[in-house]
Protein backbone atom coordinates (compact mmCIF):
# COMPACT_ATOMS: atom_id res chain seq x y z
CA UNK A 1 0.00 0.00 0.00
CA UNK A 2 0.85 3.56 -0.67
CA UNK A 3 0.51 6.39 1.03
CA UNK A 4 1.29 10.26 0.21
CA UNK A 5 1.12 13.17 2.50
CA UNK A 6 0.63 16.15 1.60
CA UNK A 7 0.92 19.83 3.36
CA UNK A 8 -1.59 22.42 4.22
CA UNK A 9 -1.59 26.08 5.54
CA UNK A 10 -4.07 28.04 6.82
CA UNK A 11 -3.40 31.71 8.42
CA UNK A 12 -5.58 32.92 11.41
CA UNK A 13 -5.78 36.75 11.94
CA UNK A 14 -7.93 37.82 15.11
CA UNK A 15 -7.86 41.93 15.37
CA UNK A 16 -9.02 43.27 18.80
CA UNK A 17 -10.08 46.56 19.60
CA UNK A 18 -8.74 46.75 22.99
CA UNK A 19 -11.43 50.07 23.85
CA UNK A 20 -14.10 48.58 22.29
CA UNK A 21 -13.81 45.24 22.39
CA UNK A 22 -14.43 43.98 19.13
CA UNK A 23 -13.43 41.33 17.70
CA UNK A 24 -12.52 40.46 13.87
CA UNK A 25 -11.00 37.30 12.70
CA UNK A 26 -10.68 35.96 9.08
CA UNK A 27 -8.64 33.03 7.80
CA UNK A 28 -6.75 32.25 4.46
CA UNK A 29 -4.96 29.27 2.52
CA UNK A 30 -1.52 29.79 2.04
CA UNK A 31 1.30 28.66 -0.21
CA UNK A 32 3.99 26.73 1.45
CA UNK A 33 7.43 27.97 -0.49
CA UNK A 34 9.61 25.32 -2.06
CA UNK A 35 12.46 26.44 0.14
CA UNK A 36 10.68 25.45 3.05
CA UNK A 37 9.59 22.34 1.76
CA UNK A 38 13.00 21.89 1.33
CA UNK A 39 14.33 22.77 4.45
CA UNK A 40 11.79 20.10 6.14
CA UNK A 41 12.84 17.41 3.67
CA UNK A 42 16.54 17.91 4.54
CA UNK A 43 15.38 18.24 8.34
CA UNK A 44 13.76 14.69 8.07
CA UNK A 45 16.89 12.90 6.01
CA UNK A 46 19.41 14.44 8.81
CA UNK A 47 21.18 16.50 6.39
CA UNK A 48 20.33 19.81 7.67
CA UNK A 49 22.82 21.72 9.42
CA UNK A 50 20.46 24.01 11.59
CA UNK A 51 16.84 22.58 13.22
CA UNK A 52 13.77 23.32 11.40
CA UNK A 53 11.62 25.18 13.62
CA UNK A 54 13.94 27.12 15.50
CA UNK A 55 13.61 31.11 15.74
CA UNK A 56 10.24 31.42 14.69
CA UNK A 57 8.97 34.44 13.76
CA UNK A 58 5.79 36.19 11.87
CA UNK A 59 6.63 39.13 9.27
CA UNK A 60 4.12 41.60 8.12
CA UNK A 61 4.91 43.16 4.73
CA UNK A 62 3.84 46.10 2.16
CA UNK A 63 3.64 44.77 -0.95
CA UNK A 64 0.40 42.96 -2.83
CA UNK A 65 1.94 40.67 -5.25
CA UNK A 66 0.79 37.12 -5.59
CA UNK A 67 3.47 35.27 -3.76
CA UNK A 68 4.37 31.99 -5.74
CA UNK A 69 5.94 28.47 -4.28
CA UNK A 70 9.32 30.09 -5.54
CA UNK A 71 9.56 33.18 -3.03
CA UNK A 72 12.25 33.02 -0.73
CA UNK A 73 11.29 36.36 1.12
CA UNK A 74 8.54 38.61 1.39
CA UNK A 75 8.00 41.47 -0.97
CA UNK A 76 8.73 43.92 0.97
CA UNK A 77 9.06 42.98 5.02
CA UNK A 78 8.09 45.94 7.27
CA UNK A 79 7.73 44.37 10.58
CA UNK A 80 8.81 40.92 12.39
CA UNK A 81 7.85 39.43 15.63
CA UNK A 82 9.85 36.35 17.52
CA UNK A 83 6.54 33.36 17.65
CA UNK A 84 4.43 33.92 21.16
CA UNK A 85 3.77 30.08 21.52
CA UNK A 86 4.02 26.52 19.31
CA UNK A 87 1.68 23.37 19.96
CA UNK A 88 0.80 20.67 17.60
CA UNK A 89 -2.63 18.66 17.91
CA UNK A 90 -2.34 15.17 16.18
CA UNK A 91 -1.16 16.24 12.77
CA UNK A 92 -1.24 19.83 13.26
CA UNK A 93 1.51 21.92 14.32
CA UNK A 94 0.13 25.80 15.47
CA UNK A 95 2.25 28.55 15.58
CA UNK A 96 1.45 32.22 16.89
CA UNK A 97 2.45 35.60 17.48
CA UNK A 98 0.37 38.63 19.32
CA UNK A 99 1.41 41.79 18.50
CA UNK A 100 0.80 44.55 21.36
CA UNK A 101 -1.52 47.79 20.24
CA UNK A 102 0.98 49.85 18.44
CA UNK A 103 3.33 47.53 17.41
CA UNK A 104 1.50 46.82 14.00
CA UNK A 105 -0.17 49.58 13.74
CA UNK A 106 -0.78 50.15 9.71
CA UNK A 107 -2.00 48.42 6.44
CA UNK A 108 -0.28 45.36 6.18
CA UNK A 109 -0.83 43.08 2.73
CA UNK A 110 1.62 40.07 3.54
CA UNK A 111 2.53 37.85 5.69
CA UNK A 112 5.05 35.37 6.48
CA UNK A 113 6.49 32.53 8.81
CA UNK A 114 10.56 32.30 8.89
CA UNK A 115 12.54 30.09 10.80
CA UNK A 116 15.65 28.00 10.91
CA UNK A 117 16.58 25.71 8.37
CA UNK A 118 19.24 24.49 6.69
CA UNK A 119 22.12 26.81 6.87
CA UNK A 120 19.72 29.58 7.45
CA UNK A 121 19.57 30.86 10.40
CA UNK A 122 16.43 33.66 11.10
CA UNK A 123 16.83 36.75 13.56
CA UNK A 124 15.08 40.23 14.00
CA UNK A 125 15.85 41.28 10.80
CA UNK A 126 14.18 41.17 7.53
CA UNK A 127 14.38 38.52 5.35
CA UNK A 128 16.62 36.49 7.75
CA UNK A 129 15.51 33.07 7.68
CA UNK A 130 13.70 30.18 5.70
CA UNK A 131 10.88 31.47 4.32
CA UNK A 132 8.09 28.33 5.17
CA UNK A 133 4.86 30.05 4.20
CA UNK A 134 3.52 33.30 2.75
CA UNK A 135 0.35 34.69 2.43
CA UNK A 136 -1.65 37.54 0.86
CA UNK A 137 -4.36 39.49 3.07
CA UNK A 138 -4.87 42.98 3.81
CA UNK A 139 -5.42 43.68 7.20
CA UNK A 140 -5.32 47.32 8.71
CA UNK A 141 -4.51 47.68 12.75
CA UNK A 142 -4.95 51.08 14.60
CA UNK A 143 -3.22 51.89 17.32
CA UNK A 144 -5.82 50.62 19.70
CA UNK A 145 -6.29 47.30 18.45
CA UNK A 146 -4.24 43.87 18.98
CA UNK A 147 -3.23 41.56 16.41
CA UNK A 148 -3.20 37.73 17.10
CA UNK A 149 -1.12 36.05 13.66
CA UNK A 150 -1.95 32.06 13.70
CA UNK A 151 -0.21 29.80 11.29
CA UNK A 152 -1.18 25.92 11.00
CA UNK A 153 0.37 23.68 9.48
CA UNK A 154 -1.26 20.01 8.69
CA UNK A 155 0.44 17.32 7.62
CA UNK A 156 -2.25 15.67 5.91
CA UNK A 157 -3.25 12.85 3.34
Amino acid sequence: MNEEMKLFGKWKFTIEDTITGKKTITEKNNILPIVGRVAMAKQLAGTATKDTGDNLYIALGDDNTTPVVGDTTLANETTRKAVSSTTNSSVTSLITSFFAPGEATGTHLEFGLFGDGNTSTASAAADSGILYSHVLETKTISATETLTVEFALEFGI
